[in-house]
């Protein structure tokens, strides 16, 4: 006697899912989760739903799923290149093809987008902090063709999925590490952020940390440099406060900030630290604060918003919030007087 013809609605049944979502699992559309799909599948071949094509499927998903992550194309939209090697280790620890597309306030947003599509692009990972689209308005540009989160929190107008450091934690962390090594007098050089808040909450960490730390005689200071021509502008009034704080220690966590102090010579006058390095500057002390696991974490969320078939703007954005590590770059040496 012949078995009775398995339909999908009794995959679906069987599965405790949709119909509709029965279908697109077993004709590898996007529109269910990769966990989703591999239980329908499992449950339609377990019943002898059209068995030989879900076998080959079931077999060869790992292999697919694989070579399937290598073939993704990432482009990481910024104004600024990252450090040398960022790009290659996400890379590797992403399995994809992340590639950098420096942006500047002229690019014209809609012809590029246009261009990445075409090119292949599925995925696009966004940080920036001067950009203002050329007056186009961002939400009506074609990002429905891709998969797209930020690493910053610039432009709230485009609710994308995030991925970012707390400031509160970083300049705290910093901080702490810091006086580890013996350092009471601390000048903070910063540049403003996109978004206010994050400078409220570095302020706020130097605040709290001097309050707890106020009977060890430490003191912190903190400065906002002001940018010309989008660099900072270290001129003569911030040489002459640094002269009348006297730090014993000059903290610097922006790489441009570090790029223009060097380039004025004022590593040669005061210890300086760096908060965000992956490469030592000459006669600059430093840390990595792992500014690769950020981009890793963006770009793998990125990933995995292809492989679910999400494009465009989310219903309900997510933001992940990273806790910053101290791993030595080129040690702040202890200081003994």
């Amino acid at each position: 006697m012949n078995k009775p013809l398995v339909k999908r609605e009794d995959v679906a049944q069987a599965a405790g899912v949709s119909t509709a979502a029965v279908s697109l699992a077993l004709r590898g559309k996007v529109g269910v989760s990769a966990a989703k799909r591999e239980h329908i599948l499992a449950v339609a071949q377990r019943m002898g739903y059209q068995i030989d094509t879900v076998a080959s499927m079931l077999a060869s998903k790992r292999h697919r799923s694989h070579s399937e992550a290598r073939n993704l194309e990432i482009a990481f939209l910024s104004e600024n290149p990252l450090e040398d090697g960022i790009e290659e280790q996400v890379r590797t620890a992403t399995q994809t093809n992340f590639r950098i597309v420096q942006i500047n306030k002229h690019t014209n947003f809609r012809r590029l987008l246009r261009e990445l599509y075409h090119q292949g692009v599925s995925g696009i990972l966004l940080q920036w902090r001067n950009i203002d689209f050329n007056g186009e308005d961002p939400l009506a540009l074609p990002w429905s063709d891709f998969s797209v989160a930020k690493v910053s929190r610039g432009n709230t107008a485009l609710p994308f999925n995030l991925v970012r450091h707390s400031p509160f934690d970083f300049t705290m962390t910093t901080l702490v590490e810091v006086a580890k090594r013996g350092y009471r007098r601390m000048a903070m050089l910063c540049t403003e952020s996109v978004n206010p808040w994050d400078d409220d909450a570095r302020l706020g960490a130097i605040y709290s940390f001097q309050h707890r730390r106020r009977n060890e005689g430490i003191h912190c200071f903190w400065r906002v440099i002001q940018k010309q021509k989008s660099h900072p502008d270290l001129g003569a009034t911030t040489i002459d406060w640094l002269r009348e704080c006297r730090p014993d220690v000059v903290i610097l966590p922006y790489t441009d900030l570090r790029k223009a102090y060097e380039q004025v010579g004022l590593h040669s006058q005061f210890p300086t630290y760096c908060s965000i390095t992956t490469n030592s500057f000459c006669g600059i002390a430093g840390c990595d604060s792992q500014m690769s696991e950020l981009y890793i974490a963006g770009a793998r969320m990125v990933a995995e918003q292809i492989a679910h078939g999400e494009k465009g703007f989310p219903t309900y954005p997510k933001e992940i919030v990273m806790v910053p590590q101290w791993v030595e770059g080129k040690s702040l040496p202890i200081r003994t007087s």
